[in-house]
Formats: structure tokens, sequence, C-alpha cells
């Protein structure tokens, strides 16, 4: 969807570069073709393509516009009826988290009292043991080529995103752990006191030396006093001597122990470091609790998931960022990044691998090289028909836009002027569920720039103008085949009561439609083309991206790897299909060609290989970028039913498209 991404928040611009175009067939109401068929006439064919932007906008190669139908002439002159009733309400907790830090526990040496002894001489003997621990611490296209005119191709380019890391509010702390030192002193005896001889004499060894000399001990006691000082300094140094040898010995003699006591410390520090916040939207959290659980065991790194209400959602998401408490991964719109630019942290290190994934998501989300954003699914525009009515009008299910208006007539069943059974609903907008993406998808096929639809070419005397030939198409349907109207139903209401036989809408509305009527038999089919040789399709689909203030961005991306890996989606599918039908369609080519054959979800893995995507993306609620320029696109329909010409609602139309880029920064060179 975009090309290029500025790495400067400030200076960003992302380019809607126009490409060449190549002609393709276009629809034909089939009353004009009977009448050129019945007056043998010959009709002269045109088509225009869109030109790169490095080339000249306004030249065309007539050569490439000959020999294709029109289907503007069918749609023109036709009266538009009906009023239209539009709105659609459009909106979306923060998670915060915590961090605990380890303390450390030091322990000192005691040195017990020692027992005395008494004898002729002094004498000292010491025991000393102690034991040392110590503890380290580390851690393209065709294009909806028209029945009314042909074509101009819509190309969607990005920019570059910026990033700004700031760390998020909490930090890593290392714990230090000293070694835990017990020394037993009991049997290292202290210096003895000195003898008292103040009452009593001593008797030598010769009784007769003895009874001559007596000695006075009290005047030798300064004297005794300095020696049993000096004794007790030389104990305490030499029991600091001992535990040193003691410690360097243990630790030279068994280095691998040491070894393995700081690799299981590293190992616990990581895993109380690192936590990770995560947003999710859809998911309950009992469906990814398994593989959260599984890799916090594997890895010793906290995850903590969140699913957000989608009211306001993207608002939130960017308030929380700017203050720093926002989460480290979270789950976006593949089409936000213009709003998200500065927000998104690429995948720096490359570590998911985007080849496994289905092109449509690669296109978006890939950027000048860079990752910033991973699918764990995908979804797209596909037609949900009723198998029953089909088979009793004698239906085929349509695969081109000529055989789809057929089709909508010959279902549609009317009672007077009001309409008992809608053949399909499409041409309004307030009671039709996904108008936009039907829009969008009519504005691609007939390759006219959605940026400017209001663009035509003009080649000799023939002029083609692509988007108002969308417009014309998509309105005739309520205003000329009458197959809906603004008096019926919502579409997706309207289907499960079987009040209408075919419908356009994303995978995850089979949902309600069961919800609504569980006994409803119904299938998929992709969208219809207006060629069958060059085939354009509808995504609209959701990723997972990291923040670019998240201080783990490495570790939420290695997580992101893991959770997006088929072995991890196969697990994810499976227990979402434990809540409901069935679970997010898978956005790997391996895994989505085991799900292509399925009645309801197969149809929108099947057309992925072809699906575009643009600002028009329905029920994103990101009062944004889609929502604003859905609007303007709304209220041009809207005048059209109530019957202004189209080239009364184009310049609006245009005008505020334009601005809404330009708000985004995205900008669209283009010419009249």
């Amino acid at each position: 969807m975009a090309d290029d991404f500025n790495q400067n928040p400030q200076a960003e611009d992302y380019s809607l570069d126009e490409q060449p175009q190549d002609s393709s067939p276009s629809f034909l109401a089939q009353d004009q073709i009977n009448q050129i068929q019945d007056n043998n006439t010959n009709l002269d064919n045109s088509a225009d393509f869109l030109t790169d932007t490095n080339q000249n906008k306004d030249q065309v190669n007539p050569d490439q516009l000959l020999n294709t139908p029109s289907f503007a002439t069918m749609d023109q002159g036709q009266n538009l009826t009906d009023d239209l009733n539009t709105s659609e309400n459009i909106s979306q907790p923060a998670d915060q988290f915590n961090q605990t830090n380890n303390t450390d526990a030091l322990t000192g040496y005691n040195f017990p009292n020692n027992d005395q002894t008494q004898n002729e001489n002094l004498a000292l003997n010491s025991q000393e043991s102690a034991n040392i621990d110590q503890q380290v611490e580390e851690i393209t296209t065709p294009s909806f080529a028209t029945l009314n005119n042909d074509n101009q191709e819509n190309q969607d380019n990005s920019q570059n995103l910026g990033s700004n890391e700031t760390p998020p509010p909490f930090d890593n702390n290392n714990d230090y752990v000293n070694p835990e030192n017990t020394q037993n002193f009991s049997n290292t005896p202290s210096a003895p006191p000195p003898p008292d001889f103040s009452n009593s004499d001593t008797a030598m060894p010769n009784e007769a030396e003895a009874a001559a000399t007596t000695y006075n001990i009290k005047s030798d006691n300064g004297l005794l006093k300095k020696i049993l000082f000096i004794v007790l300094i030389l104990i305490l140094v030499g029991g600091i001597a001992f535990l040193a040898i003691q410690f360097f010995c243990k630790k030279a003699t068994n280095p691998s122990s040491s070894g393995t006591r700081e690799t299981k410390n590293k190992t616990n520090q990581t895993a109380t470091k690192v936590e990770l916040n995560y947003w999710g939207l859809w998911e309950p959290n009992q469906v990814l609790q398994d593989v959260l659980t599984a890799y916090e065991t594997q890895n010793g790194v906290k995850i903590n998931y969140t699913q957000e209400s989608y009211r306001d959602y993207r608002e939130r998401l960017q308030s929380s960022i700017d203050k720093g408490t926002g989460p480290d991964i979270f789950r976006y719109h593949s089409t936000w990044i213009p709003m998200l630019k500065s927000y998104l942290g690429p995948d720096s290190k490359k570590q998911v691998d985007m080849s496994r994934f289905l092109q449509a998501t690669k296109q978006d989300v890939v950027l000048s090289g860079q990752t910033y954003g991973v699918p764990l699914m995908y979804d797209s525009l596909a037609l949900f028909y009723n198998p029953e009515m089909m088979e009793k009008a004698g239906q085929p299910v349509p695969q081109t836009w000529k055989e789809f208006k057929e089709a909508a007539q010959n279902l549609t069943v009317t009672q007077g002027k009001d309409i008992q059974i809608a053949g399909a609903a499409i041409g309004t907008t307030a009671n039709v569920d996904h108008f936009s993406d039907i829009l969008g998808l009519l504005l691609l096929q007939n390759n006219a720039d959605p940026a400017n639809p209001d663009k035509c070419f003009n080649v000799d005397t023939n002029e083609s103008c692509p988007g108002q030939d969308a417009l014309i198409f998509y309105t005739n349907f309520a205003t000329v085949d009458k197959v809906w109207n603004s008096e019926m139903p919502n579409s997706i209401y309207a289907f499960a009561n079987e009040k209408v036989a075919m419908i356009f809408a994303p995978s995850w509305r089979a949902f309600d439609i069961k919800d609504i009527n569980p006994n409803l038999t119904f299938k998929t089919a992709p969208v219809p083309q207006i060629t069958t040789t060059k085939q354009i399709a509808w995504s609209n689909y959701w990723v997972e991206g990291v923040s670019a203030k998240s201080k783990n961005q490495e570790e939420a991306w290695k997580f992101l790897t893991y959770l997006s890996s088929d072995e991890v989606l196969i697990k994810l599918y499976t227990s979402a299909s434990n809540l409901r039908l069935f679970g997010e369609p898978y956005p790997s080519i391996t895994l989505a060609k085991t799900i292509e054959s399925e009645d309801v979800i197969g149809a929108f893995v099947r057309q992925a290989e072809y699906a575009q995507s643009w600002y028009m993306s329905s029920k994103t609620h990101d009062n944004g970028l889609n929502d604003q320029i859905i609007k303007y696109y709304e209220d041009a329909v809207n005048g059209m039913i109530d019957g202004e010409k189209v080239d009364k609602v184009m310049p609006t139309l245009t005008s505020g498209v334009k601005q809404v880029l330009t708000k985004y920064g995205i900008s669209s060179s283009s010419s009249n």
C-alpha cells in the first residue's frame, strides 16, 4: 500500500504515485448490449491508463484504449432515487505494568568468645573453619475497467517511519548477593588471663630456691596486658588470612560450580527483568493464554496481555505511549501506519521472516526494507450468498460484475414498488454495513485513483472518468436496477433473515449471521471482477506492532516471531475455534492453503494474492484517516441518491479527500 517511509517524523510524506494502467473490459448493461447488437453498430472502445509518478500524468497511449466496451453510457442519464441516512458510530483501557527489584543480602563475620585456661606457660591453639559462597551477578491492474468508462489504477504509498525511543517507566536493577560466610571459632582458645599471685606464693621447682625467692606478680600487670593485646591482634589477622586462603583455594579448585551459579543467577535475573505489556483487540485472554504461558516458561519473560475496547482505541494507544505508560506490543490496522509513523519500532534485527506471509500483508507493512508489523490474521471482502435462493432462481455464483448485476435483478422479488426480497445489498450507505469497502474495491478495479476520484482523461474525442463511473455503477443498483433501497433492513440482519440473497462482508460477519439465525445455510465466494484475466480484491486486516518507545523492542520482536510461527498460529486458530465458528484466517501462505476449500473461510484466503487496500477500510474505528475519507465518499453517494449529478458531487469529494490525506502527511500529485 505504501512504498517509502520517511524516517524524519517532522517531514514525512506519503506518495500516492500513479502508474500506467492496463485497459480491460468493462461492465455493460444487458439492455445496451442488446441495443448495440440489434443496430449492428460498431462500438468504439476506449481505455485510459495512469502513468507513473515520474511520467507526465496527462500523457496517454491511445493504443491501450481501443477495442474496449464502455460501461459509462449505460448508467448515464438515469434518474437517481432515495435518500439515505448515513452515520457510522465508530469508536475503543490501558494497561500499566509493575516491576520488582531484588535487594541484597549481606552476611558479616561473627567472632565468638574463647575459653580461658591457665598454665605455667601461655599457650594458644586455634582452629578455624569457614564456608564461603559467593554469587556473581552477571544478566495493480487491471482495473475495475468499468461498465461506464475505462479505468485508472489506484496505487497506495506510505512513508518511512520515524521512531522516538524513550525508555518505559521501569528499569532493570542487578541484585548483589555477597557470599555467606560462616566461621566457627568455638574451639579456638583466647589468651588466658595472668595468674593471680596477690595472696599466695608460688612454689618453685627447687624447694630451697622457692623458699628464698618470692615473686610479686602485681608489678608485671602492665606488661601482661600489652602481651594480651598483641596476641588478640595476631589472632584477628591470622583468622582473616586463613579465610582469604580458604576462599581463593576453593574458587581455584571448583571453577565449574562457580560458573554454574553465575549462569543460574544471570538466567534468573533475566527472567525477572523483562516484562512485556501487550494490547490486543479482538481475541479474549483465553485464546492466547496457553501460548503465552508456554513462552513465559521457556524464556523467563512475563507477558501481560490485555484485550482492549475498540472505542477510541487509536487515540488511547497514542496517548498512553506519549505518557510513557503504553504497551510494548499492540494490535493496529494495516492502514494506520501514516497515523502511527512515530510510534512504531521496526524489526531492526530482522527476526521475522516476512516471506512466509500472504502478499497482501507484505506490501502494507514492509516499507523501505523494514518490517513495522507482523500479521497473526488476514481478512478481506467476499461475497456471501444464500445457496438455496440462488438455486431456486437458477442463478450460478457470479464471477464478473456483469453476471452479478443480472443475478441481483433476477433474485429481487417486489410487490408493487416495495422490495420483498432483495437481490443484493448494494447501492446505498446507511444500511449497507461495508459500503466503503465495496466502493473502494470498485474504484481500484476500475483503475480510478481514490485519492483523486474526479480525475478524467481525454483520448481523441472520448473522455474517461473512472472515478465517476465507479460511483455511478454503485448507486445504480439502488436508483436504476432497484435491487436494494434505503427502506431495507441493515444488510447483515437482512441476509441472516433471508431478506437478501447476496451481500459483501469480511469473514467475521459469519459469526453475527450465525448468532442471528443459527439454522441458516450460507456460503462465500471471491468478489466479482470486471475481467477474470486481471483480478483485484480488497484486504482489510490487523497486525501486531512494537512501540518505538519500548525499552525491550528486541525482546518484543522475538516474542512476535514466536507468536507468528506456523506452530503457534495453528494453536491460536484451534483455541479460537473452540469458542466460535472458526479462528482468524491464517496469514501464512502455507497454512492458508489448508483452509482454501472451506465453505465460509476459504474464499477470503483464496483471493489474498491479488488483494489491495486503501484508506477506505470499514470498521477500523480510527476516528481518523479511514473514517474521515469514508465520510466524504458517503456524502457523495448520498447526494447522488438524492438526485445530484455526479459531476456536481465530485469536486467536494475530491477536495475533502485531499484535505484528509494532507492532514496525515500523504500527498497525491494529480491533475484534472
